[in-house]
């Protein structure tokens, strides 16, 4: 799907494995030395260290909550470029791109260029660099170039209202009703308690819903300014906060990748209604002309107005019951492809070829 993704998995990844290793640290030291042999002394010094200092948990915690802050800004932040980089790849000029876009280009380039020699751009942005696409996009709109890290700046950090800020500025709205309507959200909120009322829960304001992203953001300020708390997150509970975090992400990124589609479906190649759809994941269409392969794209544009439009990559591909890599249309031609997401039969489905 998107790229930073897989980075921000194995981020999380990290963190889990040295939760892990923190407990194993926990039962080493719970040992009683006289029963561990050789390695006795070793125990007994490792214990008598942590005991010098009772600082172990509060260290713990900080390197937990300042790191998944620092996954989640990265996340979010490469999220919103990603999402601008596929719109204006498939937006052939500067002036059909979304009047939201088109308006906050200039201003938020501008911030960027001022901003350039901030550490945190260090290396990644020039000044020329920002005003020569600025000056693509009004002398030579149709091979304009857009800022897009202009439009991850943001001057608090990521809670969830400043996260659905900054995507309505790139033309991504209604992000806290489409998170609510998300299954890999709401699997996690139904697993985490069975006995909580779903539906409930979620019509509450997002203050309720989102909190605990809120919550990291408070805590990571407090760790990062050093003020003194007590209220310390046990290893089970920081485990459960990195998955509301990975469910939040998760479900942002699904989003943001449908309201990415319509904009690739204006390069991609029609191919109508389905012949018959089986199980909601595998798509039986006529091939009258062009090229299909594992790995494209498939597109449906829906009849519901809460989801214009879903898709996926193709995972599979059959014509007369024989899997291919890939196939070339013409008379006759029909096949079924594989793929993840749930088409439906009232459908009409695009191919977006990604090479």
């Amino acid at each position: 799907m998107w790229s930073c993704n897989g980075t921000f998995k194995d981020g999380l990844a990290l963190l889990r494995h040295y939760l892990d290793g923190l407990d194993q640290q926990d039962k080493l030291l719970d040992l009683q030395p006289e029963c561990c042999g050789d390695g006795g002394p070793v125990v007994r010094a490792i214990q008598e260290h942590f005991r010098a200092r009772n600082n172990k948990a509060r260290y713990e915690y900080n390197t937990v909550i300042v790191s998944l802050y620092g996954y989640l800004e990265r996340f979010i932040e490469e999220l919103i470029g990603e999402y601008l980089r596929v719109v204006s790849s498939n937006v052939a000029t500067f002036a059909e791109l979304p009047a939201i876009i088109q308006a906050n280009h200039l201003p938020f380039s501008l911030e960027l260029a001022r901003k350039a020699d901030y550490q945190r751009y260090a290396g990644t942005v020039r000044v020329e660099d920002v005003v020569a696409r600025l000056h693509l996009c009004f002398s030579s709109p149709d091979k304009y170039e857009l800022n897009v890290e202009a439009f991850s700046q943001h001057t608090a950090n990521f809670r969830h209202g400043i996260v659905a800020e900054t995507f309505a500025k790139s033309g991504v709205g209604e992000l806290g009703a489409a998170l609510r309507k998300a299954e890999t959200f709401k699997a996690f909120l139904a697993t985490e308690n069975p006995e909580r009322d779903l539906e409930t829960y979620l019509a509450g304001n997002d203050e309720i819903v989102f909190a605990r992203l809120d919550d990291l953001a408070n805590r990571r300020n407090d760790v990062a300014h050093g003020t003194p708390t007590d209220d310390y997150l046990s290893h089970d509970l920081l485990r459960v906060l990195i998955d509301f975090v990975d469910a939040y992400t998760t479900s942002l990124g699904e989003i943001i990748y449908e309201r990415a589609l319509p904009f690739m479906a204006q390069k991609a190649s029609v191919l109508g209604a389905a012949i018959t759809v089986i199980d909601h994941r595998i798509v039986c269409v006529d091939l009258p002309a062009g090229r299909v392969a594992v790995g494209d794209i498939l597109i449906a544009k829906t009849q519901d107005g809460s989801r214009p439009y879903k898709g996926g990559p193709i995972k599979e591909i059959q014509r007369d019951h024989v899997p291919t890599q890939s196939i070339e249309g013409g008379p006759g031609v029909q096949i079924g492809m594989l793929v993840d997401f749930g088409a439906k039969d009232n459908h009409e489905f695009y191919v977006f070829n990604v090479s």
